[in-house]
């Protein structure tokens, strides 16, 4: 290909390319120019195109004096504004002007027409201003952004109304939003697995108070280089919904006068305890225990003393049982005491235990103090048992007895073998 050739194949480009070139001399005079160029010039100068400089006077003032105050070969202005007139359709276009001397004599002017772009970026900015309005606007959903180590990035409004912490809390890692901050860590280690993760957690005041939370932790991969991964920590406050839950459940499971475990909840316990000990071969051991008299309480004082009898009952009976244990109102004033993992011995101990601590101290009720005294029957299983029928009976029976002799004592029946 000979020289004019690729002079001629230059000069097609540089007209067929969708940006707006022009030569001119120092002074501004057009030397050539593209098509876009010369369409650039005459919407600025509303006219033909002579001179750069004049052309783009109304639009860019004081372009001449900037482009002649710099020396040297190089970038003279580098990607500056400006917006030209509306055309009969109205739009209104933005355009972005490079100024380069090429030599000592000439100028080249590149022009981009980048009204999409700066669209684009105004709608962009447009929609993260709506949604920081949105996001900041929700109250009950602390909402923040976290880097790969778990440290906060960027968060919303209710971040201070919930933790106390403002924006110095940027920068720290989440886990100091959470009572035990190794929930943080569980949090990022199942998202990392798959994608995401939700946990339930009391969540930290700095002033000392404590509220309920659920996050819900989101793995954000990076989709481009240069683009940091990270994580999306939303948590939303659910302080009264598990107080509720909480509420419902003690209701579900308590005996709302003496605060003991209800008959129907320990259906369902004792079911577990047994299926525990015919698994690990362990005894299990069951007692009854009967207010002495009891209807005497009820009749000379009143069913709202023997109220209160039944509360101070529970009362002192809790600090006989261990943690493993479970007192149960099995109805009326009569209570049971389920002890897994416990041979006869221990559920000697425990009966009369629970007798001594009842009869030690008059109870004080609403009538004054009152003497009350407790009859106790039990019974060991040594082998598992088919059902909890087997315990109640063997109990009662023994609890008979023990009113039978004269009530305030302990009486264990035969261990099941």
């Amino acid at each position: 290909m000979s020289p004019a050739d690729e002079i001629e194949r230059l000069l097609q480009f540089l007209y067929l390319v969708p940006v707006g070139i022009a030569e001119t001399d120092l002074d501004g005079a057009v030397l050539r120019l593209n098509p876009l160029a010369t369409q650039t010039f005459m919407l600025a100068a509303g006219g033909p195109v002579i001179n750069a400089f004049e052309a783009l006077a109304n639009v860019f003032p004081g372009l001449r004096s900037r482009v002649l105050a710099r020396e040297g070969i190089g970038v003279v202005v580098e990607s500056e504004q400006f917006t030209l007139s509306p055309n009969a359709r109205g739009d209104k276009r933005i355009m972005s002007l490079a100024v380069h001397r090429i030599d000592g004599e000439r100028l080249a002017f590149v022009i981009n027409d980048i009204t999409r772009l700066v669209e684009q970026e105004q709608e962009i900015r447009q929609r993260e201003a709506q949604l920081r309005a949105v996001v900041d606007s929700v109250r009950t959903h602390l909402i923040s952004t976290l880097d790969e180590a778990g440290r906060i990035q960027d968060h919303n409004a209710s971040i201070e109304r919930l933790t106390g912490m403002g924006p110095e809390i940027a920068g720290r890692t989440a886990g100091v939003l959470f009572v035990e901050p190794s929930v943080l860590a569980e949090l990022i280690q199942t998202a990392g697995e798959h994608g995401w993760a939700e946990r339930e957690a009391p969540m930290r005041n700095i002033a000392g108070s404590e509220w309920w939370g659920t996050s819900v932790l989101t793995r954000i991969s990076a989709d481009a280089p240069g683009i940091p991964s990270g994580y999306a920590l939303v948590t939303r406050e659910d302080t009264e919904r598990h107080e509720r839950e909480l509420q419902l459940k003690t209701w579900a499971t308590q005996d709302p006068l003496t605060g003991a475990t209800n008959r129907r909840a320990f259906q369902g316990l004792v079911k577990l305890e047994l299926d525990r000990a015919r698994r690990d071969g362990t005894p299990c051991s069951f007692a009854l225990l009967d207010i002495d008299h009891f209807k005497g309480f009820n009749d000379t004082h009143g069913h709202e003393t023997g109220d209160d009898v039944l509360k101070v009952l529970v009362e002192r009976l809790h600090g006989c049982v261990r943690r493993p244990d479970y007192l149960v109102r099995m109805g009326g004033e009569e209570f049971g005491f389920l002890l897994p993992d416990t041979d006869e011995a221990g559920l000697a101990s425990v009966a009369e235990r629970a007798r001594t601590a009842v009869a030690e101290a008059p109870f004080k009720t609403r009538s004054g103090p009152l003497s009350v005294r407790v009859s106790v029957g039990g019974v060991t299983s040594l082998v598992p048992v088919s059902d909890f029928d087997q315990l109640y009976h063997a109990a009662d029976q023994a609890l008979y007895r023990a009113k039978g002799n004269g009530r305030n004592r302990v009486e264990l029946a035969p261990p099941i073998t």
